[in-house]
């Protein structure tokens, strides 16, 4: 018999952004940034009962709520959500929309910053993500749209693996989730 060592774990920390949005479509929870979600999880794993965060806010673990330094009653949840550890995608987005399919030359690369971003919400199965004052995704959809008017969209895409660089123009990106539309 071989024994199976367990699947490497990816943890990420969550705070209960809007009370009122559904908690059954991961839409109320809001990842922490991954330098705090790291800070998080080593305080949780010493058995800390407390995490000063930073001047505003506190961590409870015990009551796993999340609360303000100055106002102990002004509190919001927290969860710790564990995830099996994968290797990061390349998030891109339809630059050119006259150009049809999956064509290599038709797509760019979001910024690094942005693509973590992008790539911390699918890890996590969120739906939605605002990245600005301008742009927020769908990841159901696998969409661009702007703040202002959702009918203006752009596809979207993750690639497997590396980024793409030195490869054929013409070589097609392995697309993780979305399928082209049959028409």
């Amino acid at each position: 018999f071989f024994a199976t060592m367990p699947p490497k774990l990816q943890v990420t920390w969550k705070w209960k952004n809007d009370l009122r949005k559904n908690d059954e479509r991961g839409e109320a929870w809001e990842p922490y940034p991954s330098s705090q979600s790291s800070k998080i999880e080593a305080a949780f794993k010493k058995g800390a009962d407390t995490l000063k965060l930073d001047a505003t806010y506190s961590i409870d673990f015990k009551n796993m709520v999340q609360f303000r330094n100055e106002d102990n009653d002004r509190q919001r949840d927290v969860q710790r959500v564990e995830l099996p550890a994968v290797s990061p995608g390349t998030w891109l987005w339809k630059a050119d929309l006259r150009k049809k399919g999956i064509r290599q030359e038709a797509w760019e690369a979001y910024d690094e910053s942005v693509a973590a971003k992008i790539e911390s919400a699918y890890q996590q199965g969120c739906t939605r993500l605002k990245l600005s004052d301008t742009y927020s995704i769908d990841l159901k959809q696998m969409v661009q749209y702007r703040n202002d008017d959702k009918n203006r969209q752009r596809d979207i895409q993750r690639t497997e693996g590396p980024k793409r660089k030195g490869l054929p123009p013409d070589s097609p990106p392995q697309v993780a989730r979305k399928k082209a539309k049959a028409k």
